[in-house]
């Protein structure tokens, strides 16, 4: 879904998830606008990662 799906659909805001690791789409995800607004780890098999969410506001 893209953002003018969102605004059609009278959304305000969207939340992404990424790990935190992941430097190039935190960065990517940074330059369009997104404001990291929460950290959590979470178990993925046996390994434990920490994410951040990235909010937008559309």
């Amino acid at each position: 879904m893209n953002m003018n799906e969102f605004k059609n659909k009278n959304k305000e805001a969207m939340v992404l998830w990424c790990l935190k690791d992941n430097e190039p789409s935190k960065k990517f995800y940074t330059k369009m606008g997104g404001k990291i607004v929460k950290e959590k780890s979470i178990k993925i098999g046996d390994k434990e990662y920490l994410e951040f969410a990235s909010r937008y506001i559309i």
